[in-house]
């Protein structure tokens, strides 16, 4: 990277450099209830999807400010939740250096947890961004779908979550908004293949 040599010299100016770790604040991992919106019967398993926010390059402000960048968004680390469990999502580390005490500088790689798109069979999917201070056990309704409707949806997020990358112009509107981006952008699909197992295993029919 062509701006970490200047950056490194500014480390050296400041006699400051730290590993930028873990940046994001933990997630709560208190149990969520997912129920039916209509009977508000709790619904037993969904997937989970993480969704993932990286920028890449130098920022100022310990890669709050501004700065030169490059921006990406990836879904990865899915995993079946089961009512009652802690609600663990993946919070991957950042790579990179903070510069200076305190930070001004930020060079590397940041990775931030987006939120969750929300699947369970019979349900439309829904996009979860409210992991951090939420209540004990807080209760999220989920639209049941008829039958038709179920298996459209089902056979819809199979081919999405399938592919190597989730083209946002390609989306339908009520899709963006369960991915949570806009047409501009494109969503990387980085599930090893245990974790491909995973999804078409709960997606099948």
């Amino acid at each position: 990277m062509t701006a970490l040599i200047p950056a490194l010299a500014i480390c050296l100016f400041l006699a400051g450099c730290t590993s930028a770790g873990h940046a994001q604040l933990p997630l709560n991992q208190q149990p969520f209830a997912f129920v039916d919106a209509k009977s508000g019967e709790p619904i037993g398993r969904v997937l989970i999807v993480p969704e993932y926010s990286s920028s890449k390059g130098v920022a100022s402000g310990a890669g709050h400010g501004p700065g030169y960048m490059t921006h990406s968004l990836s879904v990865a680390f899915p995993f079946v939740y089961s009512t009652g469990e802690r609600f663990a999502v993946t919070q991957p580390d950042s790579k990179g250096l903070v510069l200076g005490r305190p930070a001004v500088v930020f060079v590397g790689q940041g990775v931030s947890v987006k939120g969750v798109i929300v699947i369970a069979p019979g349900y439309r999917s829904l996009w979860l961004w409210k992991l951090w201070e939420r209540p004990t056990n807080t209760r999220v309704p989920l639209e049941p779908l008829n039958h038709n409707e179920a298996e459209l949806h089902r056979r819809r997020l199979n081919d999405l979550l399938g592919a190597a990358r989730i083209s946002g112009a390609e989306l339908t509107e009520p899709e963006r908004l369960m991915f949570s981006v806009i047409k501009d952008f494109d969503i990387d699909v980085r599930f090893n293949e245990a974790e491909r197992q995973v999804v078409r295993s709960f997606l099948k029919p």
